[in-house]
């Protein structure tokens, strides 16, 4: 048998030999080591180490001594609210101004509330958003206001869904601060755009919905989207700021693109539907036409013998088969006429239905006065074929003589005033430039006559820039002619109806005594109405006064 100090003799060698095998080893370890490694595998350890992110290097910048001026709920809070002064002044809003300072005050008592009593989100967003809002509503109405409560309650539904979305892991106050903070800054930042732009990148010329789209409508909402995207990432996080603004950059993109694809399609829809509509429409007037003056045709050909041979029944008869001949042509031209996807880009299909409009009111002219001139004959012969007449002149003769003599001295063509003309060739001409237009003080009487108070009368900046961008749009330019056309057209067949102009031109070959004398005193009847509208016909002036 051992004894126990032979068992502690033996733990205790094996404890000396373990420690002098790991003394050995190190040894051993450090006579291999004891060399320095050659600077090439420096190099190659070097350049094995990650190289700090994107990220990191932003953290350290920021942990470095960069400080802000404001801390982040102080920036949030003076921006949010110089944002809506911004927007007051803009929109010349007195309710913003109001808004603006009962937000102030509600901030400041939820600021209170939330250090000493910490009140439900759902009642502290109520009280800060909704609650200025409301007595803002009641005291003032006015439009912008209106937008306002719509961008509430769009961030109101938008911080439902981002709370599930996320989890529940950011309260409803923080994302509801948080999504208005972001949309009220792109609003103003976007409207901001829109005023400066069309000074500066509108030129003088008339442009399409799809060109204004491109020039003034893309980039205002290329500023909201990236504002709204930026600014929401940037809420949350102040130092990532150069990946931020690449993460909304590349959002930016793809929701204007969006935006792009969805203006131009629902644009073509409407444009497709509206010029089908009213070519339609336009097609069945036509019709509705032909048939009235076809009848016409008819009734004249089948007028008694004594009225029919007459030669001013047979100038009416002329005159009717021209008109029918105009409309039958217009007829088959509507018929021919095809939309395609330029006319839609450059606009041209509105000008197309622009003058489906004119020609429509000239056919109704013409159609009151065919028949004026149907109904004048047949009256003026039944009251020379009686015993009346021969109480003021003792012949057919020497009456028509008398009528003869007024007419050489009073008939004056018509002439159209210059400034009236050179408007009408101008807003036919595609190269003609908006601020011609805007000098002679067509668009000003336009908006006067069709009662759009907002093109001139806007008391806001913005609108007068939106009103500026309404003026450079063909449409506007399009809807200007039809106006200017249809009221030099109306004045002219007042003062000389093309009828009267018509029976004028053979006055000389007509040779029958009865013939001759309903001529000319229908001739002269028209005269002796003419003179005041001739003077109104032809001295229209669109001078601003």
């Amino acid at each position: 048998m051992k004894k126990r100090g032979e068992r502690k003799d033996t733990v205790r060698s094996r404890v000396k030999k373990g420690r002098s095998a790991r003394s050995s080893g190190k040894k051993a370890a450090g006579s291999i080591s004891g060399r320095k490694p050659a600077k090439s595998m420096q190099n190659k350890v070097a350049r094995a180490k990650p190289a700090p992110t994107l990220l990191q290097r932003e953290e350290q910048l920021v942990k470095k001594e960069i400080r802000f001026l404001l801390s982040p709920q102080e920036f949030h809070v003076v921006t949010f609210v110089a944002s809506l002064i911004v927007l007051a002044f803009l929109f010349n809003s007195k309710g913003m101004i109001f808004y603006s300072v009962l937000t102030v005050a509600a901030l400041m008592f939820a600021h209170f509330l939330r250090q000493h009593h910490r009140p439900h989100d759902v009642i502290t967003i109520m009280g800060v958003f909704f609650l200025p809002l409301a007595f803002t509503l009641m005291a003032f109405r006015d439009a912008f206001t209106w937008i306002l409560t719509g961008v509430y309650l769009v961030s109101a539904v938008s911080t439902v869904l981002l709370y599930y979305y996320h989890k529940k892991e950011h309260t409803p106050l923080k994302i509801m601060w948080q999504v208005t903070y972001s949309r009220i800054i792109a609003l103003t930042l976007g409207v901001v755009a829109a005023v400066l732009l069309p000074s500066l990148v509108l030129p003088d010329a008339f442009l399409s919905i799809p060109e204004l789209l491109f020039l003034y409508v893309l980039p205002v909402s290329f500023v909201f989207f990236f504002a709204s995207k930026f600014f929401y990432l940037y809420f949350f996080d102040r130092k990532h700021i150069r990946l931020d603004l690449m993460r909304s950059l590349k959002h930016t993109a793809i929701y204007t693109l969006g935006f792009l694809v969805i203006f131009i399609c629902i644009y073509s829809l409407f444009a497709v539907n509206f010029y089908n509509t009213k070519m339609a429409e336009y097609a069945d007037r036509l019709d509705d036409s032909l048939l009235f003056v076809s009848n016409l045709d008819k009734g004249i050909q089948n007028l008694p013998e004594d009225i029919s041979h007459l030669m001013i029944t047979k100038d009416l008869e002329s005159f009717t088969g021209q008109v029918l001949m105009d409309i039958a042509a217009e007829r088959t031209a509507t018929d021919e006429r095809r939309m395609a996807f330029a006319d839609v880009m450059d606009d041209s299909y509105f000008s197309v239905l622009s003058g489906n409009v004119f020609n429509t009111v000239r056919m109704v002219v013409m159609q009151q006065e065919l028949l004026a001139l149907r109904q004048g004959i047949l009256e003026r012969h039944d009251e020379f074929s009686g015993d009346e007449w021969k109480l003021f002149t003792s012949s057919l003769d020497a009456y028509s003589k008398e009528l003869e003599v007024f007419i050489d001295e009073n008939y004056v063509a018509f002439a159209q005033d210059e400034t009236v003309s050179d408007v009408v060739q101008k807003l036919d001409d595609p190269s003609a430039r908006p601020s011609y237009f805007e000098d002679e003080g067509v668009f000003y009487w336009f908006a006067q006559e069709a009662h759009l108070d907002f093109v001139y009368g806007a008391e806001s900046l913005f609108g007068k820039q939106l009103s500026f961008v309404t003026r450079r749009s063909v449409l506007f330019r399009e809807l200007t002619g039809i106006v200017v056309k249809i009221m030099v057209l109306v004045g002219k067949e007042s003062a000389s109806p093309a009828a009267v102009e018509h029976i004028y031109a053979n006055m000389d070959a007509d040779l029958l005594p009865m013939s001759k004398v309903i001529r000319r005193s229908m001739i002269s009847d028209s005269l002796k109405f003419r003179q005041k509208e001739l003077e109104r016909a032809s001295r229209v002036s669109f001078k601003v006064e």
